[in-house]
């Protein structure tokens, strides 16, 4: 009777949200988290509520936007190896009480650079966002999550992901042995082009500095023109061509030790030739996953030590160059190849070059990575594997925009302006994205830089030309004024700053803004996950546990995890996903899914594999 109630109210939903069919689709803006989140920031996330039509049934989590189909939601089970963390900390979603929209998968989420492997049973449930429901959502209620730090650290995740799709077409997720009648999903965005609420199957983000408390910028079915900056390149799918790495200055005298400028040719491969490698830009992961001699290549620089406890690069602060990095016109750069789909006739250079100022580089490590809030630079050395690329993550994606149509699997990525005076860019500017579209608009297309660097104005000031502080940045020496959340009306309550003392440096106040902002989260995150766990477990001691198969209790794998379970059937057919080409957000290889027409629990598989005995794909 229950099973039959919810199944009647989410058809009833569906329904409601046809009548949008009548009226003008337009962009719609995603309202980003209150709170901040670590152990490797401060981040933002997007606020979404999952799990039902009705308070009793709705849980509000904070996700980090990324690809793949499901959304892996992080449940208290997935925590409890973990106390006395923050594991959980944007919160936990308990699905008991809706298992009559249960399917018979169990899936994975596997992070090669940031070292995340999850498992979770699928569901096919309702999310709401700024007030807009789609009725049946991919969610993935993940119960066993492993994050592993470069020095070999476990601990569990704080955020899980809200999905926002991969490749090309408007995608659908199939669970043909659904055990409810419910057996297709559309993720919350294709969701929304399907109703004709939005013009597009796209999107454009930025994604702001939580330690500035510069909101975020994500809208589906358009994009923020106020935080796209002069030239864009366009490209397919989701990886890109990183032609060089290097270190300048904006304006004024030199930071550096060296005293140079411009500094190029950073971008090294793992034997220490100048090289060029395949990026994917990735809100859904942390840090700038790179070889590790261009890591090094850039720590000359720098005042840097790469902690052999840690395995992170970490700043020197009582160094003298420190302050004066941070708080200087000075960035590190990243040198892309300008493709003109925008104006063929254009005679303008073949290369575009998004810069990244030192500043958000200046991070956080926080528990339990680190014992004390230790500032680190965020470069982190890999070595993919499996046809995987190198990754530029939120850190990046501070000072970058980027976007997607998946309908024509177009992509852009551009230079974000700096905070503002009001701290949202260039302003609100929000514009539509037609089905099709393959051109953006972008604000001062001729910017030289200056447009740039006047929305830097008051959280850097220029060196003399011998390289002596002249100022303090106005707003980095107190609160700055201004709140943050920019164009899409969310505000932090965790941000840093503060008037602090007035005889103490301003390298000081910045890591003390940072280092308050990873503690006051840390701190709020600690006392609700432990009310949380409380009030889920109890709540779990009355429903079903999702049934586990007893030779594999986390799902049988395929792939390069599948030497890990003894039992895995070899006759078994390999599973198959909805297949897209090129994946989004996920490297160049084919993404499956899995069958659930036998008892074993399947899970989502490694993007390495080429394999495929099927295809599904709903188009446009």
């Amino acid at each position: 009777m229950r099973a039959r109630g919810l199944r009647t109210a989410l058809r009833a939903l569906s329904a409601v949200a046809q009548i949008h069919h009548g009226y003008a689709a337009s962009n719609f803006p995603v309202p980003w988290s209150v709170k901040y989140y670590g152990p490797d920031g401060p981040w933002q996330a997007i606020s979404v509520s999952v799990g039902g039509i009705d308070t009793q049934a709705t849980t509000q989590v904070d996700l980090y936007p990324s690809g793949a189909y499901g959304s892996p939601i992080i449940t208290s089970e997935a925590c409890e190896p973990y106390d006395d963390t923050p594991c959980g900390a944007g919160g936990l979603w308990s699905p008991t009480n809706v298992d009559a929209t249960a399917t018979s998968y169990r899936q994975g989420w596997i992070g090669h650079a940031d070292q995340v492997e999850a498992y979770g049973a699928s569901y096919i449930q309702a999310m709401t966002i700024n007030g807009q429901t789609v009725p049946y959502v991919p969610l993935v209620a993940i119960d066993n999550a492993t994050i592993t730090s470069p020095a070999g650290k476990k601990y569990g995740p704080q955020c899980g992901n809200l999905a926002l799709g991969i490749g090309g077409g408007v995608q659908t997720q199939n669970f043909p042995d659904a055990s409810s009648d419910v057996d297709t999903g559309f993720m919350f965005l294709p969701g929304l082009y399907n109703q004709s609420i939005i013009p597009s199957y796209a999107y454009g983000l930025h994604y702001g500095s939580a330690t500035l408390k510069y909101g975020g910028s994500l809208v589906f079915g358009g994009y923020d023109k106020g935080r796209v900056l002069g030239r864009y390149t366009n490209y397919t799918g989701s990886e890109i061509t990183l032609l060089d790495i290097g270190i300048g200055v904006e304006k004024g005298g030199s930071p550096f030790a060296s005293g140079a400028k411009s500094i190029s040719g950073l971008l090294l491969n793992n034997t220490g030739q100048p090289t060029s490698v395949t990026v994917n830009p990735n809100p859904g992961i942390p840090g700038l996953y790179l070889p590790g001699k261009t890591c090094q290549e850039i720590a000359k620089h720098l005042p840097l030590t790469f902690d052999t406890t840690l395995q992170y690069y970490v700043w020197n602060t009582d160094d003298s160059q420190y302050e004066k990095i941070i708080t200087s016109p000075s960035y590190l750069s990243f040198t892309f190849p300008w493709s003109a789909d925008d104006d063929p006739s254009s005679s303008s250079p073949s290369n575009i070059t998004i810069k990244v100022p030192f500043l958000l580089l200046n991070l956080t490590l926080d528990a339990p990575l680190a014992s004390t809030p230790t500032p680190y630079f965020p470069c982190i050395p890999i070595d993919p594997t499996g046809g995987d690329v190198y990754r530029l993550g939120r850190a990046f994606l501070q000072a970058a925009f980027t976007g997607h149509n998946f309908i024509e699997t177009h992509s852009w990525l551009a230079q974000a302006p700096g905070p503002g005076s009001a701290r949202d860019g260039l302003g609100v500017d929000r514009v539509d994205l037609q089905a099709h579209a393959t051109a953006i608009e972008t604000s001062d297309e001729g910017d030289d830089g200056e447009v740039w660097a006047r929305t830097w104005d008051g959280y850097w000031e220029p060196l003399a030309e011998d390289g002596a502080q002249t100022a303090t940045p106005t707003a980095l020496s107190g609160d700055g004024g201004g709140g943050g959340g920019g164009g899409d009306g969310s505000s932090s309550s965790s941000g840093g700053g503060g008037d602090g003392d007035d005889g103490m440096s301003t390298g000081a106040k910045v890591g003390i803004a940072v280092g308050a902002v990873a503690a006051a989260a840390a701190a709020v995150a600690a006392l609700l996950v432990w009310w949380r766990r409380r009030r889920m477990r109890a709540k779990e001691e009355e429903g079903a546990r999702t049934m586990r198969d007893d030779k594999c209790p986390f799902g049988c794998p395929y792939g390069a995890h599948v030497l890990r379970c003894p039992f895995w059937l070899p006759d078994y057919p390999q599973p198959v996903e909805l297949w897209t080409q090129p994946p989004m957000l996920q490297g160049t290889a084919v993404t499956y899914e899995l069958p659930g027409s036998r008892p074993l629990s399947p899970r989502e598989l490694d993007a390495g594999s080429k394999s495929m005995r099927s295809c599904r794909q709903s188009g446009a």
